[in-house]
């Protein structure tokens, strides 16, 4: 597709953005966590977060994440859905689509205030 054709879909508003995210991925039915990483978020919006990462969860992934914005003082809590794979040049793994699954009003409000921040 060619860049200066291309339209961009989403829903929301996409800022940029530098902060450590924690991710745990969801337990399985003995409970068992997959640990917790630490990733860095690049853009975010009130929709989801695009995560830098060479290793990722499977498709369709649920992750509890943990951050705090550069606006905000509290940490937010969301959980979130790993909905696509990011591939560069050399067909290697540069990061993770997150979609916010559930997602609070003040968790909300936080993230718009970071973004129109950034405008």
């Amino acid at each position: 597709m060619n860049p200066d054709n291309h339209i961009d879909r989403r829903r929301y508003t996409r800022a940029p953005i530098h902060v450590e995210i924690y991710c745990e991925g969801e337990k399985d039915s003995r409970k068992r966590g997959k640990g917790v990483i630490c990733l860095y978020a690049t853009d975010i919006s009130v929709g989801g977060v695009f995560l830098e990462s060479t290793v990722p969860f499977a498709l369709d992934s649920l992750l509890y994440l943990r951050f705090v914005l550069p606006t905000a003082k509290e940490e937010i809590r969301i959980m979130g859905k790993v909905v696509r794979h990011q591939i560069d040049q050399d067909n290697l793994l540069e990061g993770m689509g997150i979609e916010f699954t559930h997602i609070g009003f003040a968790e909300k409000s936080l993230i718009e205030e970071y973004i129109n921040s950034k405008q």
